[in-house]
């Protein structure tokens, strides 16, 4: 909506002019209030944090078990309480569905149409449970069952009308995600965010399983919390599982996550302490909201009926706080607007956790520049996974010369000046423009330096022996020398653990190189000696540390 070029117009109205037509009821309030617009219904509606949650439908307890019916993806997955009152729900329900007499459904099925379906056909006993229509296939359809939380795929003449009166019933089924996880490097390179062997690990611990979770928050419809199984009976985080083995890291939760978090706390405080009483603080809260949600409706009806008389105003944007704004690392157009193609589908690339302090990187096939020289437009770009570090390790990998910037302590490196280096008489830089000051954004030691140098050995010898070389080693050495690039290069990215995150800090002469004493400076010589004629990449020299 941000990007077509025709200016989107609102009817203002002066303060006095909308009071006088709320019928004497107090709107002051309002003034500073967040709404829903709907534009396919065409209704606006108040929000709050506490607008997706009924505190009645709140658990009693932060405590819960729960039997998990369909994982969607590690950390993801449906499933329904599992306490004896729950449970006892459940059975009166199917009890009461089962002893009527049920009609086919006489309207034509179409996606998320309300029905009775049973879970097994094949069984001796058919029985019916409340659920929805996901998809149509043909003389089949993939239903969703309500009250369990999984899927399956059943006849369409075996569909059955869902009464009215069993709508009444809350659905049991929830939909859960795990809280303070995210994929590590390791799964991001080896699997489309998880790997395979992540999901696996993941449905082997819960998959048909009861588990007890504490619920954190709830976002979107969706109960984010952590997740405890038993392991040699003793409680378990399911997130210290993954992360032990590798296939995720603790990170924290997000700002809206974390807000609703301590809104929840102070709920269940004041229930425990018996000063709150979750049905009359609902009801409380519903009339509220539906008094609010009134006054919007009779507001807007009585100014689209009169005839105009505010003024138009364009709209700007819309614009988002998680959109991702990108700027060149290149001193020659640091300054100017990077902005990429409308056609892409990165020119509205989102930022789902804007709380992480690390630099994302994209890169470009197709860099131009207008005619006034202030804007690069991008074509052909990939947003690169969010591996924390990877613009260092991207950069230091493939630069021709790096030189490291310290600390004035000389106890870690704070970033590096990257490009063609400077010439050795004049000291001047060989191609200022095209250099980049880099500030490191994570934890980088000389172990990591080692190995980006020990990698650009790899590639030097892959190179020198190729088929183009005078070395032809034969394509069996070759792919043995590929295979070698290929591990050393995902060993970069994924290390264990991952590296800390730590505050930029910015060098004072960026873009100045001979800044080392070369007394500090460890020189690096490539294994097989100094020739390095027909070498792609010089070794980067190592500054020591204190």
């Amino acid at each position: 909506m941000s990007n077509p070029n025709s200016p989107m117009q609102l009817s203002v109205y002066p303060t006095e002019q909308i009071e006088s037509c709320s019928g004497n009821r107090l709107i002051t309030h309002m003034k500073f209030s967040r709404v829903n617009a709907d534009i396919q219904s065409q209704s606006v509606s108040p929000v709050g944090v506490l607008s997706s949650i009924d505190p009645a439908s709140l658990p009693s307890n932060r405590l819960f078990v729960v039997n998990i019916t369909e994982v969607l993806d590690v950390g993801h997955f449906w499933g329904f309480p599992a306490d004896e009152a729950s449970l006892e729900k459940q059975r009166l329900l199917t009890g009461e569905i089962n002893k009527r007499t049920l009609s086919p459904v006489t309207v034509s099925l179409y996606p998320n149409l309300l029905c009775l379906a049973p879970y097994s056909e094949s069984s001796e006993q058919c029985l019916y449970y409340r659920a929805k229509i996901l998809h149509m296939r043909g003389n089949t359809v993939e239903v969703f069952f309500l009250d369990f939380g999984n899927t399956a795929v059943v006849s369409c003449s075996s569909l059955r009308e869902l009464p009215s009166d069993l709508l009444s019933h809350p659905f049991q089924a929830q939909e859960f995600q795990v809280v303070e996880m995210c994929p590590s490097s390791q799964s991001i390179i080896l699997g489309n965010r998880w790997s395979s062997r992540a999901r696996n690990c993941f449905m082997i611990l819960v998959k048909d399983q009861s588990v007890i979770v504490s619920l954190f928050s709830i976002l979107y419809g969706v109960m984010r919390v952590e997740v405890f199984i038993n392991v040699e009976s003793k409680k378990t985080s399911v997130v210290d599982i993954l992360v032990k083995e590798g296939y995720a890291v603790k990170t924290d939760e997000n700002f809206d996550s974390q807000q609703i978090h301590e809104t929840l706390m102070t709920l269940y405080k004041d229930m425990e302490k018996g000063t709150y009483v979750p049905i009359s603080a609902s009801s409380s809260w519903k009339e509220h909201e539906k008094e609010e949600k009134e006054l919007i409706d009779s507001l807007l009806a009585h100014f689209s009926k009169s005839t105009p008389s505010g003024s138009k105003v364009c709209l700007k944007g819309p614009l988002s706080p998680y959109k991702i704004n990108f700027h060149s690392l290149s001193r020659k157009i640091y300054c100017r607007t990077a902005s990429v193609d409308k056609t892409s589908i990165n020119s509205m690339a989102l930022n789902e956790n804007p709380h992480f302090k690390y630099l994302r990187m994209l890169v470009a096939a197709s860099v131009s520049v207008n005619s006034t020289g202030t804007r690069i437009l991008l074509r052909d770009t990939s947003l690169l996974p969010d591996i924390p570090g990877l613009p260092g390790l991207v950069m230091m990998l493939f630069t021709p010369v790096m030189e490291l910037r310290t600390n004035e302590e000389r106890t870690s490196y704070t970033g590096a000046l990257l490009g063609l280096g400077f010439n050795s008489q004049t000291e001047e830089a060989i191609l200022p423009e095209n250099d980049i000051e880099l500030a490191f954004d994570v934890k980088f030691d000389v172990e990591d330096i080692t190995e980006i140098n020990a990698l650009r050995v790899a590639i030097n010898r892959l190179l020198c022996n190729g088929p183009s070389s005078t070395l032809h080693l034969g394509s069996d050495k070759i792919n043995q020398q590929q295979e070698d690039c290929r591990d050393r290069l995902t060993r970069l990215f994924m290390r264990s653990p991952p590296r800390e995150a730590v505050p930029p800090l910015y060098y004072e002469k960026p873009g100045k190189w001979n800044q080392v004493d070369p007394s500090l400076k460890m020189s690096i010589a490539e294994p097989g000696g100094g020739n390095t004629r027909g070498v792609l990449f010089q070794l980067h020299p190592v500054i020591l540390l204190n």
